[in-house]
């Protein structure tokens, strides 16, 4: 089933659309966010037939309009590339806009993807910091991506040793293959025995059954799914599951 571009997912999706109305019934605008385009077919087409004289707008990204320009175009055009907010420079400016104190992102090197080939310019991204007069916010390196294969074959070592001398990391990060998935603590090891005093954290997978091995080689961890109800990225945060894992993470600590 192809995630959006397929006739039954985009009706699926317009049920948006039938809630919008249930809740709003006089709502005059609707604004739907555009990535492939199902969401916006299926919200518009349900709307237009609930209300011909409602708007809807469609909305995406500078960095990613395919639609503004396949409209222009006259016909479907297929961007080379995108710039989303997970790179560098997009990480700095949420933090900006947030005032956060820190974020953690593939600052360095080329990977490969589900989204293609991704090239970082970590000299730009330290530039943005800079412009922005983020001077403050911790940047926590990945070494491995979550998802992603490297363009290289260092080992883990060898790439912490050169993301230290080289961009003066304040953080280093090793993560599993995808969201949820926690990387080998063995990899956690290999980074933290040339790291010296920077901190090393694990990036995914960090949850209440392992956090007692990777915390006890880790400097911390970032956690995600694990504070999620029944451990799902997608799901809402269980408020239960985040209180069992923070007293056993204060207790190791406490250790």
């Amino acid at each position: 089933i192809h995630p959006f571009n397929d006739p039954a997912v985009a009706t699926g999706q317009g049920t948006i659309a039938y809630e919008i109305f249930s809740d709003l019934p006089d709502v005059d605008m609707i604004l739907v966010p555009i990535g492939g385009g199902g969401l916006a077919a299926g919200v518009s087409t349900l709307a237009k037939l609930l209300n011909p004289k409602v708007k809807v707008i469609g909305v995406e990204p500078t960095g990613a309009a395919s639609m503004k320009a396949s409209v222009e175009a006259g016909h479907v055009l297929t961007l080379d590339s995108v710039e989303t907010i997970a790179d560098g420079e997009g990480c700095v400016e949420i933090c900006a806009a947030t005032g956060a104190s820190f974020t953690r992102c593939l600052f360095t090197g080329a990977w490969a993807g589900d989204t293609g080939l991704q090239q970082r310019n970590i000299a730009r991204t330290l530039r943005l910091r800079r412009e922005l007069d983020m001077d403050d916010l911790k940047l926590c390196y990945f070494i491995n991506g979550e998802g992603t294969t490297p363009m290289d074959s260092r080992p883990l070592a060898q790439k912490a040793k050169s993301l230290l001398s080289g961009c003066r990391a304040e953080c280093l990060v090793v993560s599993g293959p995808g969201p949820g998935s926690q990387p080998d603590v063995s990899q956690i090891v290999e980074v933290k025995q040339v790291a010296g005093n920077t901190p090393v954290f694990c990036g995914t997978g960090c949850n209440e059954k392992n956090c007692e091995a990777i915390l006890s080689v880790a400097d911390g961890a970032f956690v995600g799914s694990a504070f999620k109800k029944d451990g799902v990225f997608t799901g809402r945060i269980d408020e239960e599951r985040v209180a069992r894992f923070m007293q056993k993470a204060k207790a190791l600590r406490k250790d």
